[in-house]
Parts: C-alpha cells; structure tokens; sequence
C-alpha cells in the first residue's frame, strides 16, 4: 500500500517538493491539450461518444495508478488528466448546446453541480482513504466515472422541432 500523501516524496525518493510541484502542475497542460482535441473532434464524432471515451481514458489512468511504482503512477496521472478534461469541456459545452435559450443559467448550474460534487465526493473519497488507502481512492472514483457514463448514456437526442 502506498504511504501516507505527505510521505510519498521520501517514498519514491523524489527531488524536492518544488521540482515535484512543478512537474504535477505541468501535467495540467495535458489538461489543455485534451481540451483543444475533444472540442475539435465533438462536432465530427458527437458528443456522448466523446464523453464516453474521456470516461474511458481516465479508468485506464487511473488502473495505471494503482501499481506501487513510480512511472505507472506518473503515466496514470498523466493519462487520467487528459481524460478527465476531456469529459469535463465536453459535458461543458454540451450543456450549453442543449439549452440555447437559456445557456448562461444552464452553464452556471452545470458548474455549480461540479463544484458541489467535487466537493462533497471529495470529502467522501478521503473517507475511503483512510478506510482503505490509495485502492479505496481508485474503487470510489471508478464507481463515479461508471454513474457518469450511465448519465452519458442517458441523454437523449434534442427533440427536433
């Protein structure tokens, strides 16, 4: 089992904390990127098979993180970012999509369900931590990303009129 999150430096025996930050917070970029390709290809492939396979890009990443070394758990991160913004500026844009009359109020609740959820889980989550360690993290988050491709899959085509 990984050690404790203030520990994981020693553990891995990494450089020092700025030189680790700064490679974590370079991970975003990948952020930036997944962006920049989803929300080229959702007019060509759709959106529901776009969110489906962001979903499925951060499963696998987060399967990478699970292993105790050090490169897996660099790439799970690396690829769990990607996906994970895929889905979000692909359900971002798709609400706004659905809702053309009223698409500032439909994005403002989208976010406020995503800060709320984000919040709310994550306290959650940290519970599974502790209970279990980092494969309680990766179950309770999996179980997540699974409800939201149910939600995917749930929405229907815009009623044509």
């Amino acid at each position: 089992m990984l050690p404790a999150f203030g520990q994981v430096r020693e553990y891995f025996n990494l450089p020092p904390e700025s030189t680790v930050t700064a490679q974590i917070i370079a991970f975003f970029f990948m952020g930036q990127i997944a962006q920049i390709i989803f929300g080229t290809l959702s007019d060509s492939y759709g959106r529901k098979r776009l969110a489906l396979s962001g979903i499925a890009i951060s499963l696998a990443g987060l399967a990478l993180t699970l292993p105790d070394q050090i490169v897996c758990i660099t790439a799970g991160l690396l690829v769990f970012t990607f996906g994970f913004f895929a889905t979000h500026s692909v359900a971002s844009s798709w609400v706004s999509a659905r809702t053309p009359g009223s698409r500032g109020q439909a994005s403002a609740m989208y976010l406020l369900a995503y800060y709320l959820g984000s919040s709310a889980f994550g306290a959650l989550v940290g519970l599974a931590y502790q209970a279990v360690g980092w494969t309680g993290v990766a179950g309770s988050v999996a179980a997540l990303y699974a409800l939201g491709a149910v939600a995917v899959l749930g929405v229907r085509p815009p009623a044509s009129g």
